[in-house]
């Protein structure tokens, strides 16, 4: 039996099917290797993962470059190019803040007023999107001397519809491009670097089929929120690269010392609440108002007792910009445009011997042992009142800019009410 086995085993025709089985399978093997799909696991780390991803309006930012083969119909880094396979995300990044970081009419009256790269680097951060406007600004290198002495001292009015600084030769049939600086905060500013997509989590097989995508887990701190909303004040307009000590945005220091911290809730939990790219801020009514409570008592004819509370906000009220502001007037009746008495709630920088300071700090501070935040104060009549009228309406933009915007631009009224001495039912 052993024979015949061994003679099997040698003759030449046994010989040849082995050899062949063997090269069939070594072929299939590599077939289902090579086409087999990507894993689901992150990139490794690179150097431009190390790298800062954003740079506080110092500069525009670093390491911007399209993905491969970008659809001819917008521009490479247009917020449009994501459009096709992340409509829910495009639509929502639509209706927000980010969407016309350059655009809003807060933000186009104040550059018209300071025309400087420190302002534009944070609303327009993409390279490209500077230098679109670069020619507009007062303190772009640039420019030739002869083009900055030249200037009005009067700040310029930005055209109404901004064309690039070199304007595509396009067939009379094709429509152009919208610029790319109107796009403001778009999703290339946050999800690409080096002509990778930068995603919040380890991406999906099938995902990384429709292209090149690297983990990025700063995605997900608050500390990458912090490359717009927490910097300093600069020595000068003109030096964007020059930052004092001085915070002028100060959002993920108060976020650091709240509740929301010592619960582990970061920024996305409340502005990107499940993934969503509403950004939901001060701009937003309903949570605005939802947010902020106030109690106004007439304790006499000449004092006003005031609460001002905060719920579940991981921050100070107002936050971010120094010219956002709360005021409260006091009015002796309904429908008088003169306040008897107010009261701002706002964040006041001053300088002394040239270096910056906060002189007063009259906000609703940041609550930190609970999800209330609370300042109290008392406010005197220069009159006896019987009955008062008062108004808590937030402001968005400087007093001397009011001029150039809308009433719905300026303020946006959070409650109103009447308080009455002695209360109904009490005796005085």
């Amino acid at each position: 039996m052993r024979s015949r086995l061994m003679f099997w085993f040698y003759h030449p025709k046994t010989l040849y099917h082995v050899v062949l089985g063997l090269g069939v399978c070594a072929i299939l093997l590599m077939a289902q290797a090579f086409s087999a799909p990507p894993t689901s696991r992150p990139a490794p780390p690179t150097k431009t993962s190390r790298t800062p991803l954003f740079e506080q309006g110092q500069r525009p930012l670093r390491g911007v470059r399209p993905l491969p083969r970008p659809s001819p119909s917008s521009h490479p880094l247009s917020a449009s190019q994501c459009l096709p396979c992340h409509r829910t995300a495009f639509d929502q990044w639509k209706t927000s803040r980010h969407a016309v970081a350059f655009t809003n009419r807060h933000f186009q009256v104040s550059l018209q007023h300071s025309p400087y790269r420190w302002c534009v680097h944070c609303h327009s951060p993409l390279p490209e999107q500077f230098n679109e406007i670069r020619s507009w600004l007062r303190d772009d290198p640039a420019r030739s001397p002869s083009a900055k002495s030249a200037q009005s001292a009067h700040p310029p009015v930005l055209p109404k519809s901004a064309r690039t600084a070199h304007p595509p030769v396009l067939p009379k049939s094709e429509k152009p491009q919208q610029p790319l600086h109107k796009e403001g905060v778009n999703c290339a500013v946050c999800h690409i670097r080096d002509g990778v997509i930068l995603a919040s989590k380890p991406p999906t097989a099938k995902a990384l089929k429709d292209h090149p995508i690297r983990y990025e887990p700063r995605l997900q701190s608050s500390r990458f929120c912090a490359g717009c909303h927490q910097f300093n004040l600069v020595t000068a307009l003109t030096k964007p690269a020059s930052p004092t000590d001085i915070p002028l945005q100060d959002t993920l220091a108060e976020w650091k010392t709240s509740w929301a911290k010592a619960q582990g809730k970061t920024c996305h939990s409340c502005h990107m609440n499940k993934g969503s790219h509403f950004f939901l801020g001060a701009h937003n009514p309903k949570g605005l108002k939802r947010s902020l409570r106030i109690h106004v008592t007439l304790r006499d004819p000449q004092t006003v007792d005031v609460i001002v509370q905060s719920r579940r906000v991981g921050h100070a009220i107002p936050t971010g910009d120094p010219f956002r502001r709360l005021i409260l007037s006091i009015f002796a009746k309904v429908g008088d445009t003169q306040a008897i008495a107010s009261f701002t709630f706002e964040k006041i920088f001053r300088v002394k011997n040239q270096r910056w300071y906060v002189w007063k700090d009259d906000r609703i501070p940041t609550p930190t042992t609970s999800k209330i935040g609370e300042k109290r104060l008392t406010l005197k009549l220069p009159a006896p009142q019987t009955s008062i009228h008062w108004e808590f309406s937030y402001y968005y933009a400087e007093f001397q800019h009011h001029t150039f915007l809308t009433p719905s631009e300026i303020r946006l009224r959070i409650a109103s009410g009447r308080s009455a001495y002695p209360p109904k039912g009490q005796k005085p």
